[in-house]
């Protein structure tokens, strides 16, 4: 976590990278898991990534210190907010089959609004946690407690949108992020999967994409 954000953002091909930790139990916890991070890059075209996952030498040796690698890639459909203050992502998804679908929503919380936040996120995750149609999701972040975002997978669009919108836990999150400006810095993207790489706790890399 020290030393290789900096090593990956200057990955040939990479526009935009982020070493992430995450949260105990699902990930939407105050207590940091050490034994599980995340990995985010953007990418020019996919010929950068495939260079990266076979041969870049940083991360041959990230995953020798692993259990368990497992790699989801995407094109977004929908983005905006920003994070480090510009959008990191073209909007690139196209027509496709696939049913499933992938989010990122990442915030700055505002030093002030810390216990706040935290106090409030034990109903989020016991509403993401229970959403029907979810297939993963986990809490990560570059800071501890200030520095926040989640990555969720789900069977469809109608799941997740379900979930967005209908879930009574996460309106009411909306809600309080409105009420309370929790925020300084906000970005929400949606992504189109295309292809799943290895296995994470008993989810095979067969996500029938």
């Amino acid at each position: 976590m020290a030393s290789l954000p900096s090593v990956f953002a200057k990955t040939n091909g990479c526009t935009f990278s982020k070493l992430m930790g995450s949260g105990s139990g699902v990930g939407f916890n105050i207590k940091p898991n050490f034994g599980v991070y995340a990995l985010m890059m953007v990418w020019k075209d996919g010929q950068y990534l495939e260079e990266f996952l076979k041969h870049n030498a940083s991360f041959i040796d990230y995953k020798s210190h692993c259990d368990e690698v497992f790699t989801l890639v995407g094109s977004v459909y929908a983005a905006h907010g920003t994070w480090d203050h510009s959008m990191p992502f073209d909007i690139q998804g196209k027509e496709t089959n696939v049913t499933k679908r992938m989010v990122l929503t990442r915030a700055s919380i505002k030093w002030h609004k810390l216990f706040q936040f935290w106090k409030y996120v034990p109903k989020t995750s016991e509403g993401i946690a229970q959403a029907e149609g979810r297939i993963l999701s986990i809490g990560v972040g570059e800071w501890p407690w200030i520095q926040q975002a989640t990555i969720s997978l789900w069977e469809s669009e109608e799941a997740m949108k379900k979930y967005a919108y209908a879930n009574v836990a996460h309106i009411g999150a909306i809600k309080k992020t409105k009420e309370l400006q929790w925020y300084s810095e906000e970005l929400f993207a949606r992504f189109i999967p295309e292809k799943s790489i290895g296995n994470w706790s008993g989810l095979s890399a067969s996500l029938d994409f």
